[in-house]
């Protein structure tokens, strides 16, 4: 399990507050993306993602 951000939260989640999601769940090895229900948000969440090693599962 891991850290559940909401459709309604992604706007609010920044370098900041994804770093601290990061430091959180130190054994993540996955970041699964309701990839329909992310909306303006997606280019932001990704681009945060891609500076991890986490794989990236749209569901």
């Amino acid at each position: 399990m891991g850290t559940v951000i909401p459709k309604h939260a992604l706007e609010h989640v920044d370098n900041s507050l994804f770093s601290h999601i990061i430091q959180r769940n130190p054994g993540a090895t996955v970041a699964l993306l309701d990839w329909n229900g992310m909306g303006k948000n997606k280019q932001k969440i990704l681009e945060m993602i891609d500076e991890t090693d986490l794989e990236v599962i749209k569901l």
